[in-house]
């Protein structure tokens, strides 16, 4: 009888034994999944990180950007600012000259003795007359016969030509 009680607690000792190895393995089955899905998660959030670095590094980009139109437009903002006062100051000392200048010519007048209705206040230009441009000759060969001048045609003062008639 014993060896049937040792046979009958071996056996149970081999299922406590088998079922404890299932279980582990089992559970070790279990634990890979878990692992396995763990990692892909891992990786998902690997990706999702590089993503959001590479939309940081282009906002950070933009920003620069902008930052650097930012200062070239409060450069030319500046730059306009400036013109406009150095163009105002110009502004000024052009109408302190012109103050300056009819100061002179009323000097100027009073001591001529010449009334200033006379000149109808500023003084004028002299009419001018009109520039008259005339064409030059063309340049003739060489050997070429050299034809008289008609008067009229540019080549001296215009004078009278009496008309025939046929």
């Amino acid at each position: 009888m014993d060896t049937r009680i040792t046979a009958a607690v071996l056996v149970a000792a081999i299922g406590a034994g088998g079922y404890a190895g299932w279980k582990v393995y089992s559970e070790l089955g279990n634990l890979r999944i878990e692992l396995a899905l763990a990692r892909q998660e891992l990786e998902k959030s690997k990706t999702e990180v590089r993503v959001a670095k590479e939309k940081a590094l282009a906002a950070e980009k933009e920003l620069d950007e902008e930052k650097i139109q930012a200062t070239a437009l409060r450069t030319e903002r500046d730059s306009a600012r400036l013109l406009q006062q150095s163009a105002m100051r110009q502004a000024e000392r052009l109408g302190e000259e012109l103050q300056l200048a009819q100061r002179q010519v009323e000097y100027l007048r009073l001591r001529a003795g010449v009334p200033p209705a006379q000149l109808g206040g500023m003084p004028q230009l002299a009419p001018q007359r009109p520039m008259v441009i005339q064409a030059l000759p063309a340049p003739r060969p060489q050997g070429a016969a050299v034809a008289a001048p008609v008067p009229g045609q540019g080549y001296g003062p215009v004078q009278q030509q009496q008309v025939y008639p046929r």
